[in-house]
């Protein structure tokens, strides 16, 4: 009888540390989590993954020996093959040898990769993309982060960076992006440039149904999604206005990559159809004949555990 495999997921955040033991199946054995508390340096939040590990072993009475390994999702850059994280502005981390660190404390095979990346990978083996091969995921959430699933697997390209699709450019001109570029798709369509545009529309006075839901505090994409629901009419413009350009991201990297599905997940998605609707339709429109047109966009299924699984899938998929 083949031996069991197991895995174990490990989703690095500027927040929050989660880990999780699975087996081969991607069925969750145990699980934890805990406050990553960057700011206690990066050997506290080393002991704290590696405690993380322990503590989901114990749980599970399974030895590291039984593993068929240890994934990382870590914010980027980094590179994948040698595990080494070049930069973590969130964590204040620079050229941190993850992979080596870990190989060394657990004596197993260690798979880090970058985040986003590792997102796509769990919805394609556990959530919304189990029936496809090639797929592209997309989470909006504070920023606009992406993975590249080709025959299964992620697709980094050659210098780690593949799936960055926040930054491809969809206005001329637009608003300055935190990557130093103007008009990409982060600066546009994430749950901050909403927000943005939210407490500038309340500056001038365009949204009192609007300044009523926030009260004294700033406006969150939550809140713009909670107003237009009520038919505030400049919070569903911008949320119009915003996710049509995410339309068009979307279009173009149609024509790149051609992929079977298209997965979008991350906070802002919970906005459900107010992101939903304007995305398809500014696809359909914007591909018009072309066999892009009917590929499927679609909610991911793992929500807060698609980074932990996706992590996981890394060494048992």
């Amino acid at each position: 009888m083949a031996t069991q495999k197991y895995g174990v997921g490990v989703d690095l955040g500027g927040t929050k540390i989660a880990t999780a033991l699975v087996d081969g199946e991607g069925r969750v054995l145990a699980r934890t989590s805990c406050l990553t508390e960057a700011q206690e340096g990066q050997e506290k939040v080393l002991e704290r993954m590696y405690k993380t590990v322990e503590d989901v072993l114990g749980e599970a009475g399974i030895a590291p020996g039984e593993l068929a390994g240890i994934g990382i999702g870590s914010p980027g850059p980094l590179d994948s093959k040698t595990g080494l994280v070049l930069s973590a502005p969130n964590l204040g981390w620079t050229n941190v040898p993850v992979g080596d660190l870990f190989r060394e404390r657990f004596q197993v095979p260690i798979s880090v990769g970058n985040d986003a990346n590792l997102a796509g990978l769990g919805e394609k083996w556990l959530g919304a993309g189990k029936n496809v091969d090639d797929l592209l995921y997309i989470t909006v959430s504070t920023g606009v982060g992406g993975g590249i699933i080709i025959g299964g697997k992620v697709h980094t390209g050659a210098h780690d960076i593949a799936g960055e699709v926040g930054h491809i450019i969809v206005q001329k001109d637009g608003p300055q992006c935190n990557c130093g570029a103007r008009g990409c798709l982060e600066a546009i369509a994430s749950g901050t440039a909403i927000a943005r545009e939210a407490k500038a529309g309340l500056k001038r006075g365009e949204s009192p149904l609007l300044a009523k839901l926030v009260g004294d505090g700033d406006p969150t994409s939550k809140d713009v999604g909670q107003a237009a629901r009520k038919g505030d009419p400049f919070s569903t413009k911008l949320l119009q206005e915003s996710f049509t350009y995410l339309g068009l991201g979307i279009a173009s990297l149609l024509n790149v990559l051609d992929p079977q599905l298209v997965v979008i997940g991350g906070g802002v998605s919970n906005l459900d159809e107010l992101l939903f609707d304007p995305v398809r339709k500014t696809v359909k429109e914007t591909l018009g004949t072309s066999q892009l047109a009917d590929v499927l966009i679609v909610k991911a299924e793992l929500g807060a555990d698609v980074g932990v699984l996706g992590a996981a899938m890394l060494v048992v998929a």
